[in-house]
């Protein structure tokens, strides 16, 4: 079971498709669980725009990081953060439907 990832993503991140689409897939099932808007990420493996501002945004709001990097790091704070609701949820979420994430999509950096 995969619960985490092995480089960053993110703004200047590795981004490696593999790590991209865990964190697209953690992202969407923790606004599953914690919000009701209807624009989910696609988990496509691509770092693009609207996943850079979703992580932005998931720092901001969800961590509380005051000035977010918009990047995942290994092992960093937002990593836990974002995988303590349900690690094994998220490992298996290559299963999972499209889920909403607009809350994280409406704040520009």
């Amino acid at each position: 079971m995969n619960t985490g990832i092995l480089h960053s993503v993110g703004r200047h991140g590795i981004n490696a498709t593999a790590d991209v689409k865990f964190i697209q897939t953690a992202l969407n099932t923790y606004a599953r669980k914690y919000a009701s808007s209807s624009f989910p990420l696609k988990v496509d493996g691509i770092c693009g725009d609207k996943t850079i501002q979703a992580i932005y945004n998931f720092q901001r709001n969800h961590v509380g990081i005051i000035n977010p990097v918009a990047r995942i790091d290994p092992h960093g704070r937002t990593l836990r953060h974002l995988t303590s609701i349900a690690p094994h949820t998220i490992a298996t979420a290559q299963t999972i439907n499209s889920v909403a994430i607009g809350f994280m999509l409406t704040e520009t950096y």
